[in-house]
């Protein structure tokens, strides 16, 4: 058995698309463009070898584990095992491999690297230890919990909201703030989703879907293939003495009007948490949820029921985000995670600044933030930089791999988003290549003005 790591395009991976009770085959071209070449380049690889799925920037994690079923025809046919939600990053490649390292730091898509078997297995072991649920089934390839974990407190005895969206700049915690109160509150009872701008009513509630039928796989049959909220709201129906959250993330990169549909009318809750008002199920909906369940529609009505939470995070600094209409923003409960929040975490933690010397980080993004709100126009809050803007385990990774995301994360969205049509108010340069340049090279790049800010206020 041979051990392998296939760097992904991020943007437009469909590994991660469908959903399924059977076996699903992933069929790639071996020699797929003239730039790329042959991703296997000479190399040998055979059924039941094991690769290691790396997204690449700007996601830069290893998340999925295939097995190899098929190469044949100049195609290789892999079946997903794993998928994580939070996987191994660059810094954690870096120490456990340095070779392989610098090949996906590179960001070169559809490589595909040969790995040792020690290093295989301390990535997978890595990848294992990072997160608390994984996928352990071949035959389930959404998110599901490793074992049963025990809430310690109950969300109704504490008064928490029913529907909740946590907002906030970039890097202020929000994923963390609602997965801590996830685990206390709920457990392993939960299911989570990431909205995007092309996800559909279909995803989210359910849909027709072709599948092999039980005992004849050569017969494709259509059925009601549920979606995160229906699986999660007939295991609330099951389980009616426990509680259980579906949490989704980036909620306003959707369009929510049409994927809530209908399910829209049900967000309003009464004092107990049960729907206000009910829907009219359709015929497979209906079907679905009694067949689940055991529970009788009468008259075809839908209600959320009492014990199912949901919550999710909403970044108002994205570009292209849909806007939450006044209707549906009443139905929800905001909190906002201040700019600084959580920052406490990360005090003690000192970067180089290329050009300017060693400083706090706090110190850094807080003075950046001050200058950015008195010298640019129109700066918003939810412009500005979070203490987890960079991740911890960037900030304290080698100094290579913090300078590499430094320039390539920081730099970029300062220049690109925030100071997009006018550079030079923060930076000596007019164009991102040059302040690029100019960075590599160890040289200042930000203005006289805000460097000798950034001193003074030191």
């Amino acid at each position: 058995m041979n051990f392998w790591i296939l760097s992904i395009d991020s943007l437009m991976t469909t590994f991660s698309t469908t959903e399924s009770k059977y076996s699903i085959n992933y069929k790639m071209k071996l020699n797929s463009t003239i730039e790329h070449g042959n991703i296997l380049n000479g190399k040998n690889i055979y059924p039941k070898d094991k690769i290691l799925g790396y997204l690449n920037k700007p996601i830069g994690e290893i998340r999925f584990v295939f097995e190899v079923i098929e190469v044949k025809d100049g195609h290789l046919v892999l079946q997903k095992i794993y998928e994580t939600k939070y996987g191994v990053n660059l810094s954690t490649l870096e120490q456990i491999d340095k070779e392989t390292y610098d090949l996906l730091e590179s960001n070169d898509q559809y490589q595909l690297q040969n790995l040792s078997e020690n290093t295989y297995h301390a990535l997978f072991n890595a990848l294992f230890n990072k997160v608390k649920s994984i996928d352990s089934s071949p035959q389930e390839i959404r998110e599901k919990p490793e074992g049963y974990t025990v809430p310690q407190r109950d969300p109704k005895q504490d008064s928490l909201p029913h529907n909740w969206i946590v907002f906030g700049a970039p890097g202020t915690g929000k994923s963390y703030e609602i997965d801590q109160q996830r685990f206390d509150y709920f457990g392993t009872n939960y299911e989570r989703v990431t909205f995007h701008p092309n996800f559909s009513y279909g995803q989210f509630v359910g849909a027709y879907k072709p599948r092999p039928q039980k005992g004849d796989k050569s017969t494709i049959t259509y059925e009601l293939v549920p979606g995160p909220l229906l699986r999660m709201l007939t295991k609330a129906m099951n389980a009616k003495a426990q509680n259980f959250v579906l949490v989704v993330e980036e909620i306003n990169r959707a369009n929510t009007a049409a994927v809530f549909g209908d399910i829209f009318q049900l967000l309003d809750r009464n004092e107990e948490g049960r729907s206000e008002y009910s829907i009219v199920a359709s015929e497979e909906v209906k079907d679905y949820i009694e067949q689940e369940t055991g529970t009788a529609l009468q008259n075809y009505e839908l209600r959320l029921p009492s014990n199912l939470y949901i919550w999710a995070t909403m970044n108002t600094s994205d570009q292209g985000v849909f806007p939450l209409d006044s209707a549906f923003k009443r139905r929800f409960d905001f909190e906002y995670i201040g700019i600084n929040s959580s920052e406490e975490k990360i005090d003690e933690i000192d970067i180089t600044v290329n050009g300017i010397g060693t400083l706090n980080w706090n110190h850094f993004r807080r003075t950046l933030n001050d200058y950015l709100l008195n010298n640019v126009r129109n700066m918003k809050d939810d412009k500005l930089v979070g203490p987890f803007f960079i991740k911890k385990t960037d900030l304290e990774g080698s100094e290579r791999h913090f300078q590499r995301v430094f320039q390539n994360k920081l730099l970029m969205y300062l220049a690109e988003d925030i100071l997009k049509t006018d550079k030079t108010k923060l930076f000596k340069y007019r164009s991102f290549s040059h302040i690029m340049n100019e960075y590599v090279e160890g040289n200042n790049v930000f203005t006289e003005e805000f460097t000798n800010f950034l001193l003074e206020q030191g």
